[in-house]
Order: C-alpha cells, then structure tokens, then sequence
C-alpha cells in the first residue's frame, strides 16, 4: 500500500468527528452501533500502536 494512502487514514482519524452516545444503560450500549469508546480505542490504536507495515510484510 502507498504510503500516500496510510497517511491520508491517518489524516481521517485525524479529523473524524464521532457522535456522542445515547447514554444507553448498561447492557445496551451496543443498540444503536459500536459505542463513541470503542471507535477511539480503535482509532488511538491504528495510529499510536499498529504498524501496517509489519502486518503487510507478513502478509505476503
């Protein structure tokens, strides 16, 4: 993959705008979709712990 289009991911994250929750009860926080906490636990590990580069390396 280019690296061109790693950085442009890197940049979405970057500026992606999350909603917030329904404040669903516990339980039920999956209801509506994936809760706002666990797309930034996803985002902050793409960008601060993931390494493409590794995982494209054993890929081929």
């Amino acid at each position: 993959v280019a690296s061109k289009y790693l950085d442009l991911t890197t940049q979405k994250f970057d500026i992606a705008r999350l909603p917030n929750d329904f404040g669903q009860p516990e339980g039920e926080e999956w209801a509506d979709g994936t809760p706002k906490r666990v797309v930034e636990e996803l985002i902050d590990h793409w960008q601060e712990h993931f390494d493409w580069r590794k995982q494209e390396a054993a890929l081929n």
